[in-house]
């Protein structure tokens, strides 16, 4: 939950991982923070329908990956120490998915 709220991107959260690493491939953030009654944060997963719906999440994951891995090396130092062990584990899940699923893409 804390992950998300550091915008950190679904697939790189402990259960965004868990999903995808079982095959769900479309993940979703439902928590939209708007001020009062909007609950706590929510994923939703689902497998692709065939391989060029597969292949075209994958390439997003990818890029998402990337961008999220370049953008979190530039401000590390910026976040707070409290918050450090979540930012350390998505890191090493940013790197496992870059080499086990995106080393084509």
């Amino acid at each position: 939950m804390k992950a998300l709220e550091l915008s950190v991107p679904p697939h790189l959260t402990r259960l965004g991982y868990l999903l995808l690493k079982n095959g769900f491939t479309w993940l979703k953030d439902w928590y939209f923070p708007e001020g009062f009654r909007e609950g706590a944060p929510k994923l939703q997963g689902e497998k692709s329908l065939n391989k060029d719906v597969f292949m075209r999440h994958l390439v997003d994951i990818c890029e998402s990956t990337r961008k999220y891995k370049d953008i979190i090396n530039k401000y590390y130092n910026k976040y707070e120490s409290r918050y450090t062990e979540i930012i350390d584990k998505t890191i090493a899940r940013a790197h496992e998915i870059l080499n086990d699923l995106c080393r084509d893409n």
